[in-house]
């Protein structure tokens, strides 16, 4: 449909696979602590093969059992920081698979490739691992799940607004459900961000306007209550200014 409009695009194919472990092995010792609700969790992370990754990144390398962890950033990141030079040890396949695979993170990135709704929530970490781990791993289990991820990356800015209209209407009239494609989610994200601002601001103003109305009625109460004591104050002989200096 892109080429049919005459749009230029690259396309990037991201095969995954997912592995069992533990996030408190990437944390940091001061991170690793009962606070931190990413110690003692156990959860997916998915691994993809170097040659899918060298799309984005030619100039990387893994070797053996050495990973490059990456698709980390955002606030989960700035929260919960992840830690290179660290071994991870890692259960591929299904529950019923017990072969562990100790991994090696030589490295971290922060650049998002795969779509949080792969990684369940933006800022899921992956797994950069050498194509023949990737097929190791693959051997473990037929119960492993495998995702693919196909990334369309518009070249000319200016082709950006109408490859989102086609893609809007390419999902509504196929499917049902459909990944909101990257202008999309940064729309919204501008939306939701200013609505919270407009709130905040609204709110800070009403307490300031509030707090200032308490302060002044206070101070011309308490004035009208002092008024006869400065009459009186006046009429036994005491200056304005005397009596403004307390």
């Amino acid at each position: 449909m892109l080429e049919d409009n005459n749009i230029a695009f690259d396309k990037s194919d991201f095969r995954l696979q997912s592995v069992s472990a533990s996030f408190s092995q990437l944390l940091s010792k001061e991170q690793q602590n009962k606070d931190n609700p990413l110690d003692g969790v156990e959860g997916l992370i998915y691994t993809i093969p170097l040659s899918d990754y060298q799309q984005i990144v030619p100039e990387a390398s893994v070797s053996d059992n050495d990973v490059i962890l990456t698709n980390y950033g955002g606030y989960m990141a700035e929260m919960f920081p992840l830690e290179k030079d660290r071994d991870v040890v890692v259960t591929p396949g299904g529950p019923e698979v017990t072969k562990e695979e100790t991994l090696h993170v030589k490295d971290v990135q922060h650049e998002s490739i795969i779509s949080g709704t792969v990684t369940s929530g933006p800022g899921g970490p992956i797994f950069v691992v050498s194509d023949a781990l990737f097929e190791k791993l693959a051997t473990y289990s037929s119960a492993s799940e495998w995702h693919k991820q196909t990334s369309i990356k518009i070249k000319n800015k200016s082709d950006l607004g109408q490859a989102e209209k086609l893609y809007i209407q390419l999902n509504e009239e196929n499917y049902s459900n459909f990944i909101q494609s990257y202008e999309e989610a940064r729309k919204g994200n501008i939306e939701t961000l200013g609505i919270t601002i407009f709130t905040a601001a609204f709110l800070g103003l009403a307490f300031l306007m509030t707090t200032g109305s308490i302060l002044y009625f206070k101070q011309m109460s308490e004035a009208e209550e002092e008024r006869g004591s400065y009459t009186i104050l006046r009429k036994i002989g005491f200056a304005e200014k005397d009596i403004m200096k307390g």
